[in-house]
Formats: C-alpha cells, sequence, structure tokens
C-alpha cells in the first residue's frame, strides 16, 4: 500500500513538474517573440530612407539591399516579415568610422 502511495505521490509530482518546465519554455518563446519584434521593427522602406539619407549615392532598393548585406545590417523575421534593427541609424555611425 505504502508503495503504491508513493508511486502516486512521484507520478503527480513529476507531471507537475513537467507542465512547469513546459510553461516555462512557452514563456520564455513568447517572451522572445516580443524582444524581437520591438527590437525589430523597420520595414525594409523605413530602413531604406535612413540608409540613403546617409549614403545618397545607393539608388536602387537592389543597391540598398547589396549595402544590407555587405554591411551585415542587422535583420530578423518577424511575423513572416524581413524587419531590420530599430536603432539602424545609430548603428551605421558605428560600422562606417570615416562617416
Amino acid at each position: 500500500m505504502k508503495l503504491k502511495l508513493v508511486l502516486v505521490i512521484v507520478l503527480i509530482s513529476t507531471v507537475a513538474f513537467g507542465n512547469f518546465f513546459q510553461r516555462s519554455d512557452e514563456y520564455l518563446r513568447r517572451q522572445n517573440e516580443l524582444k524581437s519584434t520591438l527590437e525589430f521593427s523597420l520595414t525594409f522602406q523605413q530602413a531604406k530612407v535612413i540608409i540613403v539619407k546617409h549614403y545618397p549615392e545607393l539608388k536602387s532598393d537592389e543597391e540598398v539591399r547589396e549595402f544590407i548585406i555587405e554591411r551585415d545590417i542587422q535583420r530578423a523575421i518577424v511575423d513572416g516579415v524581413e524587419m531590420y534593427y530599430s536603432d539602424l541609424e545609430h548603428n551605421l555611425f558605428t560600422r562606417d568610422p570615416e562617416w
């Protein structure tokens, strides 16, 4: 009888403990998504305006995209859309010492 009681207690504890970690993983995933949404909030068009303001020689979307790739401008996929780091303009200063 004691053995059955101990097994039931262990089983219940294991399930409760597993649910705790499952919720924790879900919470962390949601927090990471929220962080990405806040930190990567610029669309390509908004990023392009910032870049062209400082590099007017870039005329086409293709030239801007090449610039983004060459300079390794921070970007992330947020809700299925490529978004750019919200502090892109400040990062341009730190990436280009001649600027």
